[in-house]
């Protein structure tokens, strides 16, 4: 059998909020409506999904909500 390929290793990127504010960030995941973001420094945040712009919500991986 193939294994399925590995998923792309987590890329930095801008990612913008409903009000225009972008922040630089790492996605790590989405759970619970919460997108898991890490900063340039390594601190960890979580952030309510329905709060990031339409095309950053794009960015998210499918089965995001």
């Amino acid at each position: 059998a193939v294994a399925a390929p590995a998923p792309p290793p987590p890329v930095e990127r801008e990612w913008t909020n409903r009000e225009g504010k972008a922040i630089r960030a790492t996605l790590l995941g989405v759970e619970g409506g919460m997108a898991i973001l890490r900063l340039p420094g390594g601190a960890v945040y979580r952030y309510p999904v329905s709060q990031l712009s339409d095309g950053s919500r794009m960015l998210l991986p499918a089965g995001g909500p």
